[in-house]
C-alpha cells in the first residue's frame, strides 16, 4: 500500500502512455485526468482534440477542458482552438470568436496558426459568415506559398466565393487548391477538401466533377468514420439526382 498514492499515479501514467501509443486516445485522456497530469493531458488533447470533436466525442473533449481549467492550466493556442470549437457547437458565438482570435494571435508557428485560421474560416462559413473571405484572403497572402495548408485555405476560399456567386473566382481557386493538395496531409483534411471541390463543382453546374469528388469523399470518409463528411457527400449526390437528373429512385437511395 502506498499512502501517498505514488504507485497508483505511476500506474495511471503508464496506462495513459500505453493507451496513447496504441491509439486509444480517449483512454489516455481518462488516465491522465485521474492521475492529475494537466500538462500531459493538454499535450494529448492538443494533438487529438479536433479529431475527437469531429468524430462526435465532444463530451470527452469538454471533460478534459474542464479538468484543465480546474487545474489552472491554459494549454496554449491549440487548447484555445478547442475551446473556440466547443463554444461554437454550444452556440456561444461571442466567446467562440474570442478564443479563435486569441489562438491565432498566440500561435508562434505557421503550422498551428494556419490550422486555427482554417478551422475558424470553416466555422464562419458554417454560420453563413461571408467575412470568412477576408480572413482567408489575408491568411493566404501572408502564409508561405509552399505551405501544405495553402491548398486547404484555397479550397475553403473557393467555397466562400461560390456561396456569394463569385463562380469564376471559385473555379480558379478550387482548381489551384486541388492541383497542389499534398498526399501527405491527414485523410480528414484531404477528404474535407474533396467535399469542398464537390460543392464548388455543383454550384458551377459541373455535375460530373461534383459526382466524382463526392464519390471520392465517400471512398475515404466511410471506412475512416468521417460521417459528417460522408453525410455532406451524400447530400451533394442527392441534389444531383433530385434537382438535376430528376431520378427519384436514385435520389431516395
Amino acid at each position: 500500500r502506498d499512502d501517498g498514492g505514488h504507485l497508483e499515479r505511476a500506474a495511471l501514467v503508464d496506462a495513459a502512455a500505453a493507451a496513447a501509443q496504441s491509439g486509444d486516445v480517449r483512454s489516455a485522456l481518462a488516465f491522465y485526468q485521474r492521475a492529475q497530469m494537466p500538462r500531459a493531458l493538454s499535450r494529448i488533447l492538443a494533438g487529438h482534440g479536433v479529431a475527437l470533436l469531429d468524430g462526435g466525442f465532444a463530451d470527452v473533449v469538454e471533460e478534459a477542458l474542464v479538468t484543465l481549467d480546474r487545474a489552472g492550466f491554459d494549454g496554449g493556442p491549440a487548447i484555445m482552438l478547442l475551446k473556440a470549437l466547443r463554444d461554437s457547437y454550444l452556440v456561444r458565438f461571442d466567446s467562440s470568436e474570442a478564443w479563435f482570435q486569441l489562438g491565432i494571435a498566440a500561435a508562434d508557428d505557421d503550422d498551428l496558426r494556419l490550422r486555427i485560421v482554417h478551422r475558424y474560416s470553416l466555422d464562419l462559413l458554417r454560420r453563413g459568415r461571408v467575412d470568412a473571405i477576408d480572413v482567408l484572403e489575408t491568411a493566404i497572402a501572408s502564409a508561405p506559398s509552399e505551405h501544405a495548408f495553402q491548398p486547404l485555405l484555397g479550397a475553403t476560399l473557393a467555397t466562400a466565393y461560390a456561396l456569394v456567386d463569385r463562380l469564376n473566382d471559385a473555379r480558379v481557386s478550387i482548381a489551384s487548391a486541388m492541383s497542389r493538395l499534398s498526399p501527405d496531409l491527414p485523410a480528414a483534411l484531404r477528404t474535407r477538401a474533396f467535399h469542398q471541390a464537390a460543392y464548388v463543382a455543383l454550384r458551377c453546374a459541373d455535375l460530373p466533377e461534383a459526382r466524382r469528388y463526392a464519390e471520392r469523399v465517400l471512398d475515404v470518409a466511410v471506412p475512416n468514420g468521417f460521417y459528417d463528411l460522408a453525410a455532406r457527400a451524400h447530400s451533394i449526390l442527392y441534389e444531383i439526382e433530385h434537382a438535376w437528373e430528376a431520378n427519384p429512385e436514385h435520389a431516395l437511395a
